[in-house]
């Protein structure tokens, strides 16, 4: 028998091992490489999956832009449910055909949109809600400053009680006893005043930037309001909230400056200009005729300068419906309510937003609603303001969204059932 030397056997050893070791090294080469590949795969599948998540909400956000569109068109009408997508009237969304979603209505002045994306076969949704708001909120706006002086019980009475001082909600169809439920606003985008006892609102309200000063009950509402003056057209202007009235090229009945100077009597429906001051006097009411819807509407925009609205001891349109009688003033005139005894009572609504209304006595009586720039109710407050119910039927016709939120996006369900 012959016999390795240990020299030899050691060198056999070592190749050995060291072969052992390379082949070692390349298994876990071999892993590493498969793991670093399948987790590249991974990753760009997941980053492929959120690249298709972010384009499906984007598709979502343009059924929610086009619901909107849509919904826009009804403008001051009845809002009626409707869906985009399969089995539905419209089949898609121009430029976005993976887009499905249902449009329910909530109320009158309130609908939902649910939207749903779907990119690559990823789905994603969305809810909205839009809203038309009221063309006017408040029983007082305005849009610098309000400021009520002197003590008050406030607008705590009932409708077995009246008339009430102070600012309040009446609707002649309520029972008694359920008008402190239902009480207007005061309302402004500047400053609100409220000094000595009681309040003499049941609500006061402010836009982002605007202040409170005493006056009880106070919120900050969101959003905007900005009332604009009237103007002379083309028509119609631009979207404002509230809508701004404007004179367009319907037929205007053109009164010279001795006519504006005395309103009176029964006054036929239909629009009326004056570039002058207009002076109701007396007692004055809505004539018979249909023009015009059978109401009467003023447009005061003088040629230069300022033109003022006054009062002072008339009685226009008492016992009325407010929303058939409206004065829209343009510029920084005034709105003159009369003073003390000599206040006027009116059923109107009253739209001047950069006029200017201070009442001593503080006794004018305005069933409708107001719109100003600044006002001012010097004295123990014995005004009394009620925002008619009938107010609250008049709506913008823009829609404005709400709510936005992402959804499962099972929820989406097309057509609606």
């Amino acid at each position: 028998m012959r016999l390795i030397p240990v020299e030899g056997r050691a060198r056999d050893d070592e190749r050995g091992a060291a072969m052992i070791i390379v082949i070692t090294v390349i298994a876990m080469a071999t892993l590493l490489s498969v793991a670093v590949v399948s987790r590249t795969s991974n990753g760009l599948d997941s980053s492929r999956q959120n690249q298709d998540y972010a384009g499906a909400l984007a598709n979502a956000d343009a059924g929610v832009s086009d619901a909107l569109f849509r919904v826009d068109q009804f403008g001051t009408g009845v809002p009626t449910r409707f869906c985009v997508g399969p089995g539905c009237t419209v089949a898609a969304v121009p430029g976005a055909p993976g887009v499905q979603y249902r449009v329910d209505v909530l109320d009158l002045n309130t609908v939902r949109v649910q939207s749903r994306g779907l990119v690559n076969g990823v789905p994603h949704a969305v809810q909205a809600e839009f809203v038309r708001q009221l063309e006017l909120p408040f029983a007082i706006f305005a849009n610098s400053a309000a400021a009520f002086r002197g003590n008050v019980d406030g607008p705590s009475c009932t409708q077995a009680q009246m008339p009430c001082e102070g600012v309040y909600y009446v609707d002649d169809q309520e029972p008694p006893n359920v008008l402190p439920a239902r009480i207007a606003a005061v309302g402004t985008t500047g400053t609100l005043r409220c000094t000595g006892t009681g309040s003499p609102a049941g609500q006061f309200a402010t836009y982002p930037g605007g202040t409170n000063n005493g006056c009880p009950r106070h919120e900050v509402l969101s959003g905007e309001y900005d009332p604009q003056d009237p103007i002379t057209g083309p028509c119609p202007p631009p979207p404002a909230s509230p809508p701004t009235p404007c004179r367009d090229a319907a037929t205007y009945t053109t009164l010279s400056a001795a006519q504006c100077a005395n309103q009176t009597g029964a006054i036929v429906p239909r629009r009326y200009f004056c570039a002058s001051k207009l002076v109701f006097t007396g007692t004055t009411t809505i004539g018979a005729g249909s023009d015009n819807g059978g109401k009467v509407e003023y447009f005061v925009i003088p040629a230069a300068g300022t033109a003022d609205v006054v009062l002072d001891d008339a009685l226009v349109n008492v016992g009325g419906d407010p929303t058939r009688f409206r004065v829209n003033l343009a510029g920084a005139g005034l709105l003159d309510g009369g003073n003390g005894g000599n206040a006027g009572s009116i059923n109107a609504i009253l739209y001047a937003p950069s006029a200017t209304s201070t009442n001593n006595g503080c006794k004018i009586k305005i069933r409708g609603a107001l719109v100003i720039n600044d006002y001012t109710c010097n004295g123990a407050p014995h005004l009394q303001v009620q925002y008619d119910a009938r107010i609250s039927t008049l709506q913008q016709s823009n829609w404005t969204l709400r709510n936005f939120k992402e959804i499962p996006s099972r929820d989406v369900v097309i057509p609606q059932v």
